[in-house]
């Protein structure tokens, strides 16, 4: 298990069982110290107080970079690539709200899907059980997401002339489509580099990805959300005038 990164501790093991079957985690708080509204499982999912909800994001985002990397080579895996610089300055003439916003994915990979071509990729979790989307198939629900990401995304990496996959994942692990796709071509990918079998890597894949959705589904419950931000030291760092005490 250590040597597969698969660990949980007996909390967070408990948590992500409760989970998956539908029951109540337990001793939870009773309310939210971030925003103090009735704590529930599916308010924990969604409080973006404290930066839990960005921390989910990027731990899962930077647990498919490092396969990536393995699958590929690091220096063809590239953070936050920019797909369209801002060329329009706010409130100049015959500028709009798009052209001045600067698009961004989370992860690129050169050669991904073939030789000489980069995917871009963006990922979002979902919890589909939100109030929202109740009376709604999963499937259904993730497809949507995956539709709204390639509205903002697909045009301006066409453009670009690059792939864009959205990686659309729910809170307890379920891909939608394009993430499945892509999962699979990552671990054929890793199974020609490890000479191993396809299946067990798949299965590998899926486990890891699996796993850091339940490392943050513990934390998201039980970590605190109202920190107090470190103060700033009061010299000149960023002019440099602070270095001068040090002459």
């Amino acid at each position: 298990i250590r040597l597969n990164g698969t660990v949980l501790s007996p909390l967070e093991f408990r948590d992500n069982l409760a989970l998956l079957f539908g029951y109540l985690p337990a001793n939870l708080s009773k309310l939210c110290d971030g925003c103090d509204e009735v704590f529930t499982v599916a308010h924990a999912m969604a409080c973006k107080k404290g930066g839990l909800v960005h921390q989910r994001h990027d731990g899962y985002a930077g647990e498919f970079g490092c396969f990536l990397e393995a699958g590929l080579t690091p220096s063809a895996v590239r953070n936050e690539p920019i797909i369209k610089n801002g060329c329009a300055r706010a409130g100049g003439e015959g500028s709009n709200k798009d052209d001045a916003a600067e698009l961004r994915g989370d992860i690129s990979a050169f050669g991904f899907w073939g030789r000489g071509k980069t995917a871009v990729f963006d990922v979002r979790i979902v919890d589909t059980d939100q109030r929202s989307y109740r009376g709604k198939e999963p499937e259904t629900v993730l497809a949507a997401h995956e539709a709204s990401k390639k509205s903002k995304y697909l045009g301006a990496c066409h453009e670009a002339r690059k792939s864009f996959v959205p990686l659309v994942s729910s809170v307890d692990g379920m891909m939608a489509k394009e993430h499945t796709a892509a999962t699979r071509r990552l671990a054929a990918l890793l199974s020609m580099k490890w000479g191993r079998h396809y299946s067990e890597v798949c299965g590998f894949l899926r486990s890891r990805l699996s796993f850091a959705l339940a490392w943050s589904f513990s934390r998201m419950l039980r970590a605190e959300r109202n920190h107090e931000p470190r103060s700033q030291p009061m010299v000149g760092w960023e002019s440099g005038e602070g270095l001068r005490l040090y002459r």
